[in-house]
């Protein structure tokens, strides 16, 4: 009941973040990160859930905040997942009649912000290519990829501070982070960031497919 509808990020030392995301009066997700002990993770990963939250049960041992909560809903939570944060960087987007879309074909991380759009604009993309090119899907296809890539590349490039200005290690780091966030509210500078890390101004503009109906 005290938790609010806003969507929080803590930051916490040893490399430790916690995101909180409430979808309904009654339910929430939460995002455990970690940084710097990929051998570990890794490794627990190929085992099962029960192991996979014994880990990071102990990782955010002391974290702070609401963490030890968090972590109690974890261990009894029957829709517990974990992976690592990847790109997906695939050398061609399709194959004869089989086409990838979306984080299948191009997932750019969490850490750039772009996953929906991406996903959103390449549907439109590849829909409006396949009517184009109605008897010839590996046309279609190719053109696709041929408009989209570019884009794609250019929002692969994870911003220069990320992640590391997420994950400090020390309390000093915290710290700074805190500071900088708070400085660029007070000055009105927030929404520049967002522009800047978020492409705003970007001058890649969706192609408009005129000959394509809605059946």
């Amino acid at each position: 009941p005290d938790d609010e509808d806003w969507a929080t990020i803590y930051t916490s030392t040893k490399k430790r973040m916690a995101m909180t995301r409430y979808h309904s009066p009654t339910e929430g997700q939460v995002c455990l990160g970690v940084m710097g002990q990929d051998k570990e993770v890794q490794e627990v990963l190929g085992k099962d859930a029960q192991e996979q939250k014994q880990l990071f049960k102990k990782i955010f041992a002391e974290a702070g905040w609401k963490c030890d909560q968090f972590v109690d809903d974890m261990m009894t939570a029957d829709d517990f997942y974990a992976q690592r944060t990847i790109q997906v960087q695939a050398t061609t987007w399709h194959k004869g009649r089989v086409v990838l879309l979306g984080d299948a074909g191009y997932g750019p991380t969490p850490l750039t912000g772009m996953g929906t759009s991406l996903a959103l604009i390449g549907s439109t993309i590849l829909a409006g290519c396949m009517g184009k090119y109605p008897s010839d899907m590996g046309k279609a296809f190719a053109e696709y990829e041929e408009i989209l890539r570019p884009y794609v590349e250019t929002s692969h490039k994870i911003p220069g501070f990320l992640p590391d200005a997420v994950y400090p290690e020390t309390k000093r780091g915290v710290r700074m982070v805190h500071l900088v966030l708070g400085v660029a509210t007070r000055l009105g500078l927030a929404k520049a960031v967002q522009m800047a890390t978020l492409r705003a101004k970007d001058e890649f503009r969706i192609p408009q497919y005129a000959h394509v109906t809605v059946q």
